[in-house]
């Protein structure tokens, strides 16, 4: 357990909801410490495949960062981060399989965190985990805090497809390069299929918010949890309502900045029909349960799927 009374706060998604500009306004902030966007710890130390895949990612950016590197003439800033990355992988090595002891998690996260109110872990991937996974991370402090963003289904389910087009050209063709819109409607498209048909069997856990929320609302205590819409986040009142939250003080955000919002493409509207029966539940449990909240954008997706 977190031996301090700094308060840790655990971002578990959703993925392509506005979780990479949470993690900067709060990385700038001078009371919080976030060595890293996103950790993977929790979802590494029950899924062995997947921690495969972030082992492999992690360890071609951390020699893409020695290789920029040893270019730098000063190279004081980049060792400091090149120190990081290493903890931060040797940290994913030993989470495979670990369902007990997290004393490494809780070094790593502390690491340079002396005089801060608040430390961080922001991943995406943790929204598909379970009670016990989620009961798990609450017990890691006193003082811990949840917090979950939800976007649009459609609009985030299509954004994470263009993501995974973006990075499939990325290995195809080098990261400038890019296909014809229609090469690459077309890619988004196999992509999405494929989703919908269940062979990309990750995607649909990160569009269940619905089972998100019954799972960790089954562990967490309601005062240790806020939700939040992605279509309300950048604002600064709602960056003021997040810094409450947490027990920080509020400090200016950066309400215009959307962080990498990828290659722009709209969903064909001829595929829209099939995709808002796909995800017509979540939308359905989300006006019954948040009601004239619900955002302007989900209402009018919702209509236009039922029309």
């Amino acid at each position: 357990m977190l031996t301090t009374d700094q308060t840790m706060l655990f971002c578990i998604g959703a993925q392509k909801a506005g979780t990479s500009w949470l993690y900067t306004n709060l990385a700038a902030h001078s009371q919080c410490h976030m060595p890293v966007k996103e950790v993977h710890y929790f979802d590494t130390a029950v899924d062995t495949k997947r921690a495969t895949v972030v082992l492999r990612r992690y360890r071609d950016n951390l020699d893409r960062a020695l290789a920029k590197n040893a270019e730098k003439e000063d190279k004081t800033k980049g060792r400091a981060k090149l120190s990081v990355m290493r903890d931060h992988l040797a940290l994913l090595q030993q989470s495979i399989g670990n369902s007990g002891d997290d004393t490494a998690y809780l070094t790593f996260l502390q690491k340079g965190s002396e005089g801060k109110l608040l430390i961080g872990d922001i991943t995406p991937n943790y929204a598909p985990l379970t009670q016990k996974e989620f009961a798990r991370m609450v017990a890691l402090s006193p003082n811990s805090r949840f917090l979950f963003l939800m976007r649009d289904p459609i609009d985030r389910m299509w954004s994470a497809t263009r993501m995974s087009a973006e990075m499939r050209e990325q290995k195809l063709f080098g990261e400038k390069g890019k296909s014809a819109e229609e090469e690459f409607t077309k890619r988004c498209l196999k992509r999405l299929r494929a989703t919908m048909k269940g062979e990309k069997l990750e995607e649909p856990s990160m569009s269940n918010y619905m089972l998100t929320l019954k799972e960790l609302e089954a562990a967490v205590p309601q005062d240790k949890i806020m939700v939040m819409f992605f279509e309300d986040l950048f604002e600064q009142a709602s960056f003021d309502a997040i810094c409450n939250f947490l027990g920080i003080a509020p400090m200016p955000a950066q309400t215009e900045t959307v962080k990498f919002p990828g290659r722009k493409l709209s969903i064909p509207p001829q595929r829209f029909g099939g995709v808002y029966k796909w995800l017509s539940g979540q939308y359905e449990w989300a006006a019954e349960r948040y009601g004239d909240k619900l955002p302007k954008r989900w209402r009018d997706q919702m209509a236009l799927g039922q029309a």
